[in-house]
């Protein structure tokens, strides 16, 4: 096509998908280390955090997408968004209703900006919650 510059992508291979953590590993034919990504709730955190956000009575519920480091959910920022928890949504709800969606749409949009910019953004979450209050 004409117009059109053909250019290699960046690696980004997704290989674990799990009930609260989707992440982005490096493809077997990566020949460089791509961004390692997680995705969880910015507010309850591990295993069971959309469990504790239903316990909580949480009215708010959301998804980042982080840079995975050598602590549990304490990696940079790249993207998040945030639903509203229906009155009387069980975990499982909440999850296929707004999470996972949450959680695939925000994993590709870090993928699209690692092929239109070469980067993913990265925010400190102590910096995020600071400004947030």
């Amino acid at each position: 096509m004409a117009g059109i510059e053909a250019r290699s992508p960046k690696p980004l291979g997704i290989v674990t998908i799990t009930f609260v953590e989707v992440a982005a590993v490096p493809s077997a034919a990566s020949a460089s280390r791509p961004p390692n990504l997680c995705y969880g709730l910015p507010l309850h955190r591990g295993r069971n955090a959309v469990e504790l956000t239903i316990a909580a009575g949480d009215r708010v519920a959301g998804g980042s997408v982080y840079h995975l480091t050598d602590e549990v959910d304490e990696g940079p920022i790249a993207f998040q968004d945030w639903c509203f928890v229906h009155r009387g949504e069980n975990a499982g709800d909440l999850w296929r209703r707004a999470l996972a969606p949450i959680g695939a749409e925000l994993l590709v949009k870090a993928a699209g900006h690692l092929s239109a910019y070469g980067f993913i953004p990265a925010d400190d979450q102590e910096k995020l919650g600071r400004e947030a209050r």
